[in-house]
């Protein structure tokens, strides 16, 4: 199997400055005087030590010049999430990983060298988004050639892992901080030095876990498979005008009543729209448009709010032949207790768990990075 590993260094960076000619360095996580951890920050910066995770006032002694900005997760994840589409309009099988990176099945094209182009310049034009790429053997290899990759893609042959393994540095294993110190200590410098030793001697030496992992990795053999995510359900309608739409009033009229078809279909199977994607048809072209919602919801109100709004600053050209609405739904992952059946006893239960202060979790964000964003406590 051929992998692909498609990465976008400092992706809230990017976000934060697209369309923007500012050159000073950027450190994304809050104002300087805050005492929160730094998020992101641009290479300027991370030139001048910042790094992710250190304090913001501690960055700013290091970099007085940066510009601070406040964390915008949800935005940045909207970003992430376009890329991935992108990325699946080439491969069935896309794996989100981390913030800014993704793997997919490259498996079946001949012209590799040509798919990573392709990807680089389609991310580029529908997100602004400029990432490196690397395709090979397994996912640790692709990864570890995308994080070397710089404009253009690196593609490892099969064949060539071992070549290109041999003279990188062994600190570039994920293994613990501890193991690395001691592969230091050691005086072992590369890869190559590695895998001149045994797997029981390096088990022996780093323990089962890490030992295990370096013996693996540093002969280029990685067999953890590809887990693409679980694509969401699709609730759409297509309709065909008789007499062509030339106000966005009629649109709205038109969406609005196909909404009232869609929206009772996801509250019956307690269904949430993250996303909304319409199909504007004209004799010139058909224009298509998504819009993310700033939360999941199966409100009528909320998803006709949303696209009211994107209708307001459309323009078009000519008169409307046809429209599609497209609801990308999920499962609402609002998690309840369900303890009654309609019956005394149940009752009672429920107000000896509400006086004793019991509550129940509901998600709000499940890829915040922030516990208090991710969820929030109600009452029973």
């Amino acid at each position: 199997m051929r992998i692909g590993c498609a990465l976008i260094r400092h992706l809230p960076v990017q976000v934060e400055r697209m369309g923007k000619t500012r050159e000073r360095p950027l450190i994304i996580g809050g104002f300087c005087y805050e005492k929160k951890p730094v998020y992101d920050a641009s290479e300027k910066a991370i030139r001048c030590g910042v790094k992710p995770g250190m304090l913001l006032n501690e960055a700013h002694v290091l970099c007085p010049e940066a510009e601070f900005l406040p964390l915008d997760e949800r935005k940045y994840h909207q970003a992430y999430e376009q890329a991935i589409h992108v990325v699946e309009n080439f491969s069935p099988l896309v794996e989100a990983e981390k913030m800014g990176c993704c793997f997919f099945d490259a498996s079946g094209f001949e012209g590799e060298l040509r798919l990573a182009r392709h990807i680089i310049r389609s991310l580029l034009k529908h997100t602004g988004l400029k990432a490196c790429l690397g395709i090979a053997g397994n996912k640790f290899l692709a990864s570890l050639a995308a994080n070397m990759a710089t404009e253009k893609p690196l593609i490892i042959p099969e064949g060539d892992e071992a070549s290109f393994l041999s003279p990188l540095p062994a600190n570039l294993l994920p293994c613990s901080d501890d193991t690395k110190e001691r592969l230091n200590i050691l005086g072992i410098r590369t890869i190559s030095q590695l895998s001149s030793f045994s797997r029981e001697m390096l088990v022996e030496q780093f323990g089962k876990e890490d030992g295990a992992l370096v013996y693996r990795l540093s002969r280029g053999i990685d067999p953890r498979p590809l887990c693409p995510r679980t694509k969401p359900r699709l609730v759409s309608k297509s309709l065909q005008f008789d007499t062509p739409v030339d106000s966005s009033l009629q649109l709205l009229m038109v969406i609005n009543r196909s909404l009232q078809e869609l929206i009772p279909e996801l509250r019956n199977k307690s269904q949430v729209c993250r996303r909304i994607r319409l199909s504007i048809v004209s004799s010139a072209a058909t224009e298509k448009v998504t819009l993310d919602l700033k939360e999941p919801t199966n409100s009528h109100k909320a998803i006709m709010a949303r696209i009211k709004s994107w209708l307001e600053k459309a323009r078009f050209p000519e008169a409307i032949d046809g429209m599609g609405i497209c609801l990308e739904v999920h499962q609402d992952r609002g998690k309840q207790l369900h303890l009654l059946k309609d019956s005394t006893r149940d009752t009672e239960r429920l107000s000896a768990l509400r006086r004793m202060g019991l509550k129940k979790v509901a998600i709000t964000d499940e890829h915040a990075l922030i516990p208090e964003r991710r969820f929030k406590l109600t009452d029973i």
